[in-house]
């Protein structure tokens, strides 16, 4: 629902190392494409796939239809926005709400949770978690919509240790890697 033609593509063709073509997109197909690959995930969240053609604005000389490649479609760009990185995102389960299935009925009770997006700020070395909206994602960030402001300390780092962190958790501030910084002789 996000992709428009006319979008900006970046295409990197296998045969083709090191290089990425820019492209568009000049088509969208209204209807969906059967998928036997996505066949595989429950029939729920069966996978939807809808033919795109993307057209390289320069094309090299000696490409052959059917190369592999991936492409990165470009459908929204934010400008000087507060962001987060991907890896400070967690989700956490309110608490379990109570409804009745029928009014009449108080014995049948079903149970449901509610997820709540967030980040954990870190204030005098100790975490507590804040829900935030997220606008867009990119390959790193999210753009944050609201929830947060610009000079707050947030947590980030690998998915469990973020998942599994509680309000209350003295944390710190890691060292930069040093090892990474240097480069190999």
């Amino acid at each position: 629902v996000r992709l428009h033609l006319g979008d900006s593509v970046d295409v990197a063709i296998d045969a083709f190392p090191d290089t990425t073509f820019a492209g568009r997109v000049t088509k969208i197909s209204h209807s969906s494409i059967d998928n036997p690959g996505s066949a595989a995930l429950s029939e729920n969240s069966r996978a939807v796939d809808y033919h795109v053609v993307v057209t390289l604005n320069h094309p090299p000389a000696d490409v052959r239809p059917d190369l592999s490649a991936t492409a990165r479609i470009v459908t929204d760009m934010r400008a000087r926005v507060l962001s987060i990185p991907i890896i400070a995102l967690t989700v956490r389960e309110n608490t379990p709400v109570s409804t009745e299935t029928r009014p009449t009925d108080t014995s049948a009770v079903t149970r449901r949770r509610r997820v709540t997006e967030g980040v954990f700020v870190i204030r005098k070395g100790v975490v507590t978690f804040r829900p935030v909206r997220v606008g867009i994602a990119g390959d790193e960030y999210f753009e944050v919509l609201d929830g947060l402001k610009e000079g707050e300390v947030i947590a980030a780092g690998p998915y469990q240790a973020i998942r599994d962190l509680k309000d209350g958790t003295h944390v710190r501030k890691m060292k930069p890697d040093t090892a990474k910084a240097k480069k190999p002789a």
